[in-house]
């Protein structure tokens, strides 16, 4: 991925100001991140809610508000997620816990030789509240072919 490349992914979305991919300062090698900034706020509530967790180069987008360091929310919003479809991509987990509340993060444990799910993972919600809610309400919801456990 290029900073031109990262640009002409996101330009659908308003004005942007800057587009980087972020290098490692010795090797120049990428590291896995980059960052785009645009001249409206509604710019880029538009690109994060269309490209989150979206496959682009045969890679998962993560895309946050800078401000949305994981660090900084509370453990407690936190939830473990098993029982998952090995068949389900972020997006899918991501569109089902927008249900309880606005998840910062969603993340699939994957198997790192074959890049596929082994069937559990984490959602990171802005709020205990809102993890919460997921905890009693989505606990049990047929999500693909298998019923998703909560904890």
């Amino acid at each position: 991925m290029t900073d031109d490349r990262l640009f002409s992914y996101f330009q659908q979305y308003g004005q942007i100001a800057s587009a980087r991919i972020l290098k490692d300062s010795y090797t120049k090698e990428s590291r896995k991140f980059g960052y785009v900034s645009y001249h409206k706020k509604n710019s880029a509530q538009l690109a994060m809610n269309s490209m989150r967790y979206q496959i682009i180069e045969d890679k998962v987008l993560k895309v946050n508000w800078k401000k949305d360091n994981p660090k900084n929310l509370e453990r407690e919003a936190n939830l473990y997620v098993k029982e998952l479809d090995k068949s389900i991509s972020e997006r899918q987990f991501y569109e089902l816990m927008q249900e309880y509340g606005d998840p910062v993060s969603v993340f699939i444990r994957r198997d790192p030789s074959t890049g596929g799910s082994i069937g559990y993972g984490y959602v990171q919600f802005r709020t205990v509240q809102e993890a919460q809610s997921a905890l009693q309400s989505a606990n049990g919801t047929l999500l693909g072919e298998k019923n998703i456990v909560v904890e």
